[in-house]
C-alpha cells in the first residue's frame, strides 16, 4: 500500500526505526492478503480503511482467511 518505506530493526531487537512512505495503494492494481487464521478480517480492515482513505488512487484490496474469531 505504500511506496518507500523502510523498517530497520537493530541486532539486539530493542530499536526499531521506521520512515513510512508514500500511500499510494498499489497505483490502483488489485492487493491480494492472506490474513492470518488467529485473527478476523476485521481486524485487518480497522487498520487499512484508516491508511487507504489517503492514497493518492484507489485501493483495490482482497483479504482471504477468517470472517469470525474467539
Amino acid at each position: 500500500m505504500t511506496n518507500g518505506t523502510t523498517s530497520i530493526i537493530n541486532k539486539t531487537g530493542t530499536k526499531l526505526v521506521f520512515r513510512p512512505g508514500i500511500i499510494d495503494c498499489a497505483d490502483g492494481l488489485l492487493v491480494n492478503h492472506q490474513c492470518s487464521l488467529e485473527r478476523s478480517m476485521t481486524y485487518y480492515l480497522e487498520f487499512v480503511c484508516v491508511l487507504a482513505i489517503f492514497g493518492k488512487t484507489d485501493l483495490w484490496l482482497e483479504l482471504e482467511g477468517n470472517t469470525d474469531d474467539h
